[in-house]
């Protein structure tokens, strides 16, 4: 819980302060657009009261990345949870270190709770092929609606609100649209 919670608070201070500093909005008001966007999107509520469309290019990318990660483990949210992260950037971070210390005995440990290397294996395995699926979805997205002027943006944005059960996603089905534009199969 402590690390969504910091994470949402980091992404919301960077999207607010980011968009007052480049005049797009004063800074209360773009707290309070980030605040609310960043809680939907991580709590796959749905809701929207500010277009995030109409936001800079890096704060669609922020708000992606948390598309990706989802909540809490043990939560109905989607993503690959919070916990799936933590296991990934200590298992980074053990990487490096035994690198450069390869006697050093490390042991995994996630909210308390020690992770054997069969668990982080299986993290890891399932960390990529979530990627893995999101990408081929993409590309499938992409190729079943050649022709009909669907950016890039748009097939990305409709994977992650899919995959990760988000409801909008950036571009055509962003927060002011829907997916009723695409292609029947």
């Amino acid at each position: 819980g402590k690390w969504l919670l910091g994470i949402c608070i980091v992404f919301i201070l960077m999207i607010a302060s980011g968009r007052a500093w480049q005049g797009e909005a004063p800074f209360v008001q773009a707290l309070r657009d980030a605040s609310f966007v960043v809680v939907t999107i991580v709590s796959t509520t749905g809701f929207g009261t500010a277009d995030y469309e109409l936001w800079p290019a890096w704060s669609k990318v922020l708000l992606a990345l948390l598309m990706l990660m989802g909540a809490c483990s043990g939560s109905t949210a989607g993503g690959f949870k919070v916990g799936r992260l933590l296991v990934f950037l200590k298992s980074a971070r053990h990487e490096v270190v035994r690198t450069f210390r390869p006697n050093l005995v490390f042991r995994l440990v996630v909210n308390g709770n020690p992770i054997n290397d069969e668990g982080r294996a299986r993290t890891m395995f399932f960390l990529v092929m979530y990627l893995m699926i999101c990408v081929f979805s993409t590309a499938v997205v992409g190729f079943l609606e050649a022709g009909t002027h669907i950016s890039m943006e748009t097939c990305v944005g409709a994977v992650l609100a899919t995959i990760s059960n988000i409801g909008p996603g950036f571009g055509a089905v962003g927060p002011t649209e829907n997916f009723g534009h695409f292609r029947e199969i």
